[in-house]
């Protein structure tokens, strides 16, 4: 789909549930966060819950009854929610805009004397 479809999506989502244990980074999850949209992800995936944690963005679970009080914490708790959905918005303009990039490499090139 094209990028307004799919930034559209994201927005009008309730949220994104990433359920793989193999993430690297998850790009989709940085998609959603900017459509305000909070995420649930496999808590035994390290990169994708070390995300959650640092954003405040999303949470994790590590089984389907965990899964389930989650989705239904977030549909009781609409002040949570809320937060969940600014906080991963924020974190990924706080961290992953050009310039916050740009600044982590300068700084790891210069720990290499470039």
């Amino acid at each position: 789909i094209d990028e307004d479809d799919k930034r559209n999506a994201h927005a009008a989502a309730f949220l994104l549930c990433q359920p793989s244990v193999n993430e690297s980074f998850s790009i989709v999850l940085m998609d959603s966060w900017l459509g305000e949209t909070p995420v649930l992800v496999n808590g035994k995936c390290d990169v994708t819950r070390d995300h959650c944690i640092r954003s405040g963005g999303g949470l994790y679970f590590n089984d389907y009854f965990e899964f389930e009080e989650l989705i239904n914490f977030l549909l009781a708790e609409k002040d949570t929610y809320s937060k969940m959905a600014l906080s991963g918005a924020a974190y990924v303009r706080e961290q992953y805009s050009w310039d916050a990039v740009l600044a982590r490499f300068e700084k790891a090139l210069e720990g290499f004397g470039l």
